[in-house]
């Protein structure tokens, strides 16, 4: 399956920021080649975060670079499968690098947003139709 082209250009600020990204995860994958000392500083503190353990050295790495404060991470989707909803007017401020296929075959690695535990809520009685609608996945809200 072909994966199609993006059909809107970036902004002058989505631009800077996926620069931006660019350049902290490049200058992390070369601290964690070098095993420099303040990488080596986060990587321990990431392991003491069950909510982080997941993740790869750099995406531990990305997302305390990101938020020093982070303690659980997840996508949109992830939150809302694990009966959280996303605050409305929250933004993802953390970034982590996610795999996917190329046309070749190739594997490849695009930025992919994330958000904290500081940033969502349980979904309840009152929030759950709004955020099942929201989904539109056809991931069910919790059983009330």
């Amino acid at each position: 399956m072909q994966q199609k082209k993006r059909a809107y250009q970036r902004t002058p600020e989505q631009e800077q920021e996926a620069s931006a990204f660019r350049a902290l995860a490049i200058q992390l994958a070369g601290d964690l080649k070098d095993e420099k000392p303040e990488v080596q500083a986060v990587l321990t503190k990431a392991r003491a975060l069950p909510g982080l353990q997941r993740f790869s050295p750099l995406n531990q790495a990305l997302i305390l670079k990101q938020d020093p404060e982070a303690t659980d991470i997840h996508t949109y989707k992830e939150w809302q499968s694990l009966g959280f909803q996303v605050r409305k007017g929250e933004h993802s401020h953390i970034r982590i690098k996610a795999p996917h296929q190329k046309e070749d075959g190739e594997t490849g690695f695009h930025s992919l947003k994330v958000f904290d535990r500081r940033q969502v809520d349980p979904i309840t009685e009152q929030t759950g139709e709004d955020a099942q609608a929201s989904a539109g996945d056809g991931i069910e809200a919790p059983a009330r």
